[in-house]
């Protein structure tokens, strides 16, 4: 069984982080509790933890090359066309530790000659005041022969 959201889902539903859009799919949580000594927190796919869950943009394996500690907090969900979670059986051919299933991001393609995209937001804290800010920008440009395309995100959070 493959999940699947888009990134215009996860901007309809506020949510600025990978690990924050993957608690909309089913099979999937993302508890907000302890983080370890990095503040990393976890994403849980079928009970399965990030380890034995690989991570991937269009097919092609992440990896860290000290520990492996791949924070999914750290992959903004605006830019990307989408997110495929396949919750069950993962083939061998795209490498160890599919056991609880796999994570793809899919990346966005422009469709017209000349495209962009521009997004503001704040976050507001507990008092009202903002702890939140992100912004976003993306222009893309598809041709005859080829395609490009620039995106840039930030998002800072100075609240609990």
């Amino acid at each position: 069984m493959t999940s699947k959201a888009t990134g215009e889902e996860a901007a309809k539903q506020n949510r600025a982080t990978l690990e924050d859009t993957l608690s909309l799919l089913p099979g999937l949580s993302s508890p907000r509790w302890g983080g370890g000594s990095r503040n990393k927190n976890d994403v849980f796919v079928r009970g399965f933890d990030r380890w034995p869950v690989p991570l991937s943009i269009d097919g092609i394996r992440i990896y860290l090359p000290a520990d492996n500690r791949l924070g999914h907090g750290r992959f903004l969900t605006p830019d990307p066309a989408g997110i495929e979670v396949q919750n069950n059986y993962v083939p061998v051919i795209k490498g160890p530790g599919g056991m609880g299933g796999a994570i793809n991001l899919v990346t966005r393609k422009p469709t017209k000659p000349f495209e962009g995209a521009a997004r503001l937001g704040l976050e507001a804290g507990n008092r009202g005041d903002v702890t939140g800010r992100s912004g976003f920008l993306s222009l893309g440009t598809r041709q005859e022969l080829w395609y490009g395309r620039v995106s840039y995100m930030r998002h800072d959070n100075d609240g609990f």
